[in-house]
């Protein structure tokens, strides 16, 4: 058995099938899921006229961080409004969180954010305004760093990226 000579935190991620492995949790609007170079994910599809997006419930606590990331990976380039990985609140009320993915990328590619809740949002959602280019958002993870770590405590985004990877359920992670 491993000693650490650094404490042990329960980490939570509140996405249900984040890495899309069955079609459970998620509900689609132009969106699909598919698989892309061998993984499942999220397509966002192109030519849609309205905004695209996979969604599923959830809740914040206001004034938590919470440490969001994603793979990602599109055949165009797009501006900070376009394509999010976000915890919101529907019909009109502010995010909660978000991470912006807004560069081309061929292969999948690691985005990541560390933000504060400001609203109690009542989804997780990947969401694209785009309607004349294809995404695929996999492997997401929404972990509250204020309920493991407790306030002021929280690691920082580059910890998180370096000791986080993608995971289904509940984890021990030594900080």
């Amino acid at each position: 058995m491993a000693l650490h000579s650094k404490l042990p935190y329960t980490i939570t991620n509140d996405v249900l099938n984040g890495d899309l492995g069955a079609d459970t949790n998620w509900e689609y609007t132009y969106a699909s899921r598919t698989t892309q170079d061998g993984k499942n994910c999220i397509q966002i599809s192109a030519g849609s006229a309205n905004p695209a997006y996979a969604h599923q419930l959830k809740n914040n606590v206001i004034g938590h961080q919470y440490y969001m990331r994603c793979l990602f990976k599109s055949s165009a380039s797009f501006s900070a409004i376009d394509v999010k990985f976000e915890q919101y609140q529907p019909y009109g009320g502010p995010r909660a969180a978000y991470v912006s993915l807004v560069v081309q990328n061929t292969a999948f590619t690691l985005y990541s954010d560390i933000q504060t809740a400001e609203t109690a949002a009542s989804r997780i959602r990947c969401f694209s305004l785009v309607g004349s280019t294809v995404c695929y958002i996999t492997d997401m993870i929404v972990v509250d760093l204020t309920a493991a770590f407790g306030a002021g405590n929280e690691p920082d985004k580059t910890w998180c990226d370096s000791n986080i990877s993608y995971f289904s359920g509940s984890m021990i992670v030594y900080k």
